[in-house]
């Protein structure tokens, strides 16, 4: 039987920032939905990105006009921004706001680095047990 027990919060991380003589600058707990778990998956795997970007190297290729070249550029531009946005937003909820004021942009650009980091290893991790656990059931089946 398979069984998934379902959560309101999928994720629960504590984030802090402490200064160099240990005071804690800020501190929150991130929760994140299931719903929202999933919308990070696709801001981080970003396959519209990746179609973009394909869509831009076939324009180079062909030698399309330096005004095509720089409009899907720009539309390449402000998905990711629109992304990261988005991502700043889940992560921080009403936080986000007072969170910068208090850490300054440098400490929250990276903690916005630090959470992308976990998610894509969290992400980038489950894939890969999927992968080997079908190359190593291929493996067994090819022993016998």
């Amino acid at each position: 039987m398979i069984k998934i027990n379902t959560k309101k919060y999928e994720i629960e991380e504590e984030i802090e920032v402490v200064d160099e003589n240990g005071v804690t600058l800020d501190k929150f707990t991130m929760q994140i939905t299931p719903e929202e778990l999933k919308e990070i998956e696709k801001i981080i795997l970003n396959e519209e990105g990746i179609k973009l970007t394909k869509e831009l190297e076939k324009l180079e290729k062909k030698n399309a006009s330096e005004e095509e070249i720089e409009k899907k550029q720009k539309e390449y531009l402000e998905l990711i921004e629109k992304c990261q946005q988005r991502f700043e937003e889940i992560i921080f909820k009403d936080r986000l706001e007072s969170f910068k004021e208090n850490v300054g942009e440098y400490y929250f650009e990276e903690t916005i680095s630090c959470a992308f980091d976990f998610f894509w290893n969290t992400f980038i991790s489950k894939r890969m047990k999927r992968v080997d656990t079908m190359r190593s059931d291929l493996m067994k089946i090819t022993r016998k």
